[in-house]
């Protein structure tokens, strides 16, 4: 009876081992009283680990090297998140880490040694930095290990303000897209300007956002939409620029001209100023005193 119980609980194992060992996804999203995760030693196999929302989560094991297919990471919104293991930097395959809401300018992150990993985090994009200034000293060795293979970078809601980013970026010579909405930024961070193949540039609901001058030259995309427009100042771009979608007040320029008749300039490929400074203009160059033009 004793050979026939262990024949069976070996059997058991077996199947619960080669059960785990083939699992590819792993969603435990929502687990409030989630403090760790690891064992990843039986998860040979997986290639998305998903854990939003888990409020609860201080601390992700370093066995998690061992999981070689690991594609995705999503720990947004784990607020309590205290360190992310050195290790991940070994995992080869990995291109998307989605850090949403994780409070980084607030945060306890402690220091992860990043290789080949792109980190996402926009709320529509699905399965798919040395920071200086009032923030952790612990921060600034997450963000000095920012991979150079990054394409995406997302990092929207995390009480980042200007003060939280480098003066260069230019480490992150792959990155395409940059991500910084709803941070209380007061202007586009410098570091963005050494993005040299940036396409994309994110600042939308940034509410204490006052100006952003000459983005790189290879944006296509620039998305400025503050829930209140008025922040809004001033947009220069460099002369040299190809045309781009410029997107403000959520649908498009057109639209935002509309709704913010107040003083605002965007210059560059195009320049469009408050009229009382162009009737100021147009009087001081013409002489001209009254034009009924002006009041209508």
């Amino acid at each position: 009876m004793m050979i026939i119980f262990n024949t069976i609980l070996t059997y058991f194992h077996f199947c619960k081992k080669k059960l785990l060992g083939s699992l590819k996804i792993l969603n435990l999203s929502f687990c409030k009283k989630l403090h760790s995760v690891g064992d990843f030693d039986q998860l040979l196999a997986l290639e998305r680990l998903i854990l939003r929302h888990c409020i609860g989560l201080v601390d992700v094991w370093e066995s998690i090297g061992q999981c070689v297919e690991l594609v995705l990471i999503d720990l947004s919104y784990c607020k309590k998140l205290e360190k992310l293991p050195e290790n991940i930097g070994m995992l080869k395959k990995v291109k998307t880490v989605l850090l949403d809401g994780c409070n980084l300018g607030e945060s306890r992150i402690k220091n992860m040694d990043m290789d080949s990993l792109e980190l996402s985090a926009v709320n529509n994009i699905g399965t798919n930095r040395a920071f200086v200034g009032a923030i952790p000293h612990d921060l600034k060795l997450f963000a000095m290990s920012l991979p150079r293979s990054l394409v995406t970078l997302s990092l929207p809601n995390n009480k980042l303000s200007h003060e939280s980013f480098p003066t260069d970026f230019s480490n992150l010579y792959m990155l395409k897209g940059l991500y910084l909405d709803e941070n209380p930024i007061n202007y586009m961070p410098s570091c963005v300007r050494t993005l040299p193949r940036l396409e994309i540039l994110s600042m939308q609901y940034c509410n204490k956002l006052k100006s952003a001058e000459y983005p790189p030259c290879t944006v296509r995309e620039l998305f400025i939409n503050p829930s209140d427009v008025h922040y809004v100042e001033k947009v220069v771009f460099d002369s040299e620029m190809s045309p781009l979608q410029l997107s403000m007040y959520r649908i498009d320029y057109t639209s935002w001209v509309h709704y913010a008749p107040w003083s605002y300039e965007i210059e560059g490929v195009v320049k469009i100023q408050p009229m009382v400074t162009v009737k100021e203009k147009w009087r001081l160059l013409g002489g001209v005193e009254s034009l009924d033009v002006w009041d209508k």
